[in-house]
């Protein structure tokens, strides 16, 4: 399977800050999912949530569907892939997730809150958002914290390319928000 790697990453924090001017004290930075996926060429997104990973760490669990090609041949199926955050530590004490850049100085960023109740719900803050590309069925997923590209409808955008992707290839794409 092919991997990204940091192109991805450039790509992600591109598309993510263009024409989003940033405060003067502001952060914007992206965080790489390590794992790499691979659906159906033809999937179609069908939903995703946010967990807890081992007690310690964020994940993002995105399912993908064959619904619209669903057949008596070919039966309804629909696959769930996790991507996990290592990088973003959970704090039990406040219900928050952070995430220190590699060599900062500073107080980590808040990337995520965990409700705590009867229903533990884990939602990105504010100016985060979770960037989901698929490329001919391969998924890479990443957070974009410090963006102002949020829309107030929606915390993950799927990227749907035909094929493989540049910083250029992703200036004026709009994706699609869920």
């Amino acid at each position: 399977m092919r991997k990204w790697g940091s192109s991805l990453l450039a790509a992600i924090v591109g598309f993510c800050l263009l024409g989003a001017p940033l405060p003067a004290h502001a952060r914007a930075i992206a965080i790489l999912s390590p794992d790499h996926e691979q659906t159906w060429a033809w999937a179609q997104f069908r939903d995703y949530s946010w967990t807890l990973d081992h007690g310690k760490s964020l994940a993002l669990i995105v399912t993908y569907t064959n619904q619209l090609l669903s057949s008596q041949d070919d039966p309804l199926r629909n696959d769930d892939f996790w991507f996990r955050f290592p990088s973003v530590r959970f704090d039990p004490a406040t219900g928050n997730f952070f995430y220190t850049p590699p060599g900062a100085k500073g107080p980590p960023l808040l990337v995520a809150h965990r409700a705590n109740g009867f229903i533990k719900t884990t939602a990105l803050t504010g100016d985060a958002l979770a960037v989901v590309v698929r490329s001919n069925g391969a998924l890479q997923a990443a957070i974009a914290v410090g963006t102002a590209r949020r829309p107030a409808h929606g915390s993950l955008l799927e990227i749907v390319r035909p094929g493989p992707f540049t910083l250029q290839s992703l200036i004026g794409e709009t994706g699609q928000y869920h």
